[in-house]
């Protein structure tokens, strides 16, 4: 029987950082009151003999693997038997003749959607605002730790074990998203090997729900695994919903800014052109010396227009650190030749604030301001209230 982890629980699996996925949760451990264990009841942990071959094989790995996923999991199934949701699985059937170059198998029987066919056929409750968001996650450069008892057990274990400390973590070799000349960047770490997940901790040092990491995927891919699906399934809401999506975001600040900023104006947002984000921008010799170091790495980047705008956020942005620590950053953009503007996390949230600050971005960046009828201001009200509720 084939078995595949499908929806919100594929994009769960892929969005676990693997420091987490490959600890072993003992099950003595498991059925401790929090914050000792993972708050389990025995019936969680000691499934029934009868249970059906779906249920065994997911639960057998809650504990390692799969910790990541909240239960009950999603799958899909190749058989028609077996459909009643309980509480360690939600089944539906595998589509006909569905492709295999969108599955993953990751051994003893059970397989995981893709990341980019998990996109997109999630579930229509998510709606289109929330999977652009995820799609932007995947194609940008962070993931977001989903808390559930089990993972937050790992979590805990690691930082109480000091093995999770802003001293003891590894640095991290993501530097941006792209070069200089806008090509995706390799994202390997000094010995050639791809770019280890690193957490993100807050300016106190406590670990935040943020983890850096090279991207999953890209938005060309995803609209490559939509042409593939389609015919098999339509995806209209993962169709709308990779239109507002960019690659190289590197927190959910920038993401909410770009589809605010960058979507349709029938969308809710500004319609302003888009640019790279996370573009690296290497300095003159005379601006290295007033940055004190030869490249800056631009949060939204006009390349050819010479114009910057940089989301500040002291939530999600504890992993650049450095970059918005470093008074002479905006100074040597400027001394050569770069405009320089700035978008902050309390602005960026709250609508009344950022209808003042819109207007001065504008003029600033030279972009035109949207005409403020009354039906522009319902959708971009609508597509605000949806990205911050």
């Amino acid at each position: 029987m084939a078995i595949v982890i499908c929806d919100i629980s594929a994009f769960e699996y892929w969005s676990t950082p693997p420091l987490l996925g490959e600890a072993q949760i003992p099950s003595e451990q498991a059925t401790l009151p929090q914050p000792q264990g993972a708050g389990l009841s025995p019936r969680q942990v000691n499934l029934r003999h009868d249970a059906r071959p779906c249920d065994k094989l997911i639960h057998n790995r809650l504990l390692s693997d799969l910790k990541g996923i909240e239960t009950p999991v999603h799958v899909y199934i190749d058989q028609t038997e077996g459909m009643r949701p309980t509480r360690l699985t939600s089944p539906r059937k595998l589509p006909e003749n569905f492709p295999k170059e969108l599955l993953a198998d990751i051994g003893n029987g059970l397989s995981v959607l893709t990341i980019e066919a998990a996109l997109c056929l999630m579930g229509t409750d998510i709606g289109v605002v929330r999977l652009a968001e995820m799609m932007f996650e995947a194609c940008g450069l962070y993931a977001l730790h989903r808390s559930n008892p089990r993972s937050d057990l790992v979590m805990k274990s690691l930082v109480g074990e000091k093995l999770l400390t802003p001293e003891s973590a590894p640095s991290s070799s993501i530097y941006g998203y792209s070069d200089a000349c806008g090509n995706k960047l390799g994202h390997l770490d000094s010995e050639g090997n791809e770019a280890e997940w690193t957490p993100v901790f807050d300016d106190d040092g406590r670990l935040s729900n943020m983890w850096k990491r090279p991207p999953l995927t890209t938005v060309e891919n995803i609209s490559e695994t939509l042409a593939v699906l389609e015919p098999i399934r339509k995806c209209s809401m993962a169709r709308e919903a990779v239109g507002l999506v960019m690659n190289g975001s590197a927190s959910p600040a920038e993401t909410k800014a770009a589809i605010l900023l960058y979507s349709s104006i029938w969308k809710g947002g500004e319609g302003w052109k888009r640019p790279d984000l996370n573009r690296r921008i290497y300095y003159s010799s005379k601006s290295a010396q007033l940055a004190g170091t030869s490249f800056c790495i631009a949060d939204n980047l006009w390349a050819e227009d010479k114009k910057v705008l940089e989301i500040q956020s002291v939530a999600h942005h504890g992993g650049k650190r450095g970059y918005r620590a470093d008074p002479g950053r905006t100074a040597a953009l400027e001394c050569m030749g770069y405009v320089v503007a700035e978008l902050s996390w309390d602005q960026l949230a709250d609508l009344e604030k950022l209808d003042y600050v819109v207007p001065s971005l504008a003029e600033k960046l030279g972009f035109r301001l949207q005409e403020r009828t009354v039906s522009f201001i319902k959708r971009r009200k609508k597509l605000h209230d949806q990205l911050f509720k």
